[in-house]
């Protein structure tokens, strides 16, 4: 099944909510949009954007508010930290449940679905975001001299723009659903969904969350995850999260 598959409207009047955009007439092929999301390009550049590839080697990012670091594309595979695969095999039951929506799409597999995503822990590729006065910092090194950053390092999930144009956030459920190439173009975290939700909020470009995009997947649209942000915190507002 293609990555836009999902964001064709079920013919169930019940759940819409929980699809993405109708298919337009010229959207791109499922392959067209995989090839994209291989060579991604950025949903938008900003004055504190990415040195070229071998700067960002050097430092060493500060992390998100998120209970565990960052972890480098070699070293991702080979984790075996106990809290980590006790996240992951959570997931992977949402996983479980994509797949059994995908072979049947009716409310009640979409809404086990929407259960299980509530409390997961997702993993989501980030890139380094430097500074305005790091990032032009980088531009005057030279092979003799390296330039070091000297203002904080942040990661930022990394937004990918669909030829149609879309904004997608991007996630998968285990480190099994990440392609090779994919996993090596950034630094990884383990997130929880609300954490993405809340990410989502406060970003309105951003126009769906795409769950493991290589395989049967599934897309929540923006509406549905502020409804989550809003069901975690009824009174109050993204900023008190």
């Amino acid at each position: 099944m293609g990555l836009f598959d999902v964001f064709k409207k079920n013919d169930n009047s019940e759940g819409g909510e929980y699809h993405s955009m109708e298919r337009s007439a010229d959207a791109p092929t499922a392959g067209a949009v995989r090839q994209a999301v291989e060579t991604p390009a950025p949903a938008s550049t900003s004055a504190a954007s990415q040195p070229p590839r071998s700067a960002q080697q050097a430092p060493k990012p500060q992390a998100m508010d998120t209970p565990l670091p960052a972890i480098t594309p070699n070293k991702l595979m080979s984790v075996n930290n106990p809290e980590i695969l006790k996240r992951e095999d959570s997931a992977r039951v949402l996983g479980y449940f994509i797949e059994r929506y995908d072979a049947d799409k009716t409310v009640a597999n979409l809404q086990n679905c929407m259960n299980n995503f509530m409390d997961v822990w997702l993993w989501v590729p980030m890139r380094m975001q430097f500074s305005t006065k790091d990032a032009a910092g980088f531009k005057t090194q030279t092979m003799e001299r390296k330039y070091v950053p000297k203002d904080p390092v942040r990661l930022v999930p990394e937004l990918l723009k669909a030829p149609n144009g879309d904004v997608l956030y991007f996630s998968f459920t285990s480190r099994d659903e990440i392609s090779e190439s994919f996993m090596q173009k950034y630094v990884w975290m383990q997130m929880p969904s609300l954490q993405s939700s809340i990410f989502i909020a406060k970003h309105p470009e951003v126009t769906a969350i795409v769950i493991n995009p290589f395989s049967k997947n599934l897309a929540l649209k923006r509406d549905f995850m502020m409804k989550v942000v809003k069901k975690k915190n009824p009174d109050g507002t993204v900023e008190s999260l």
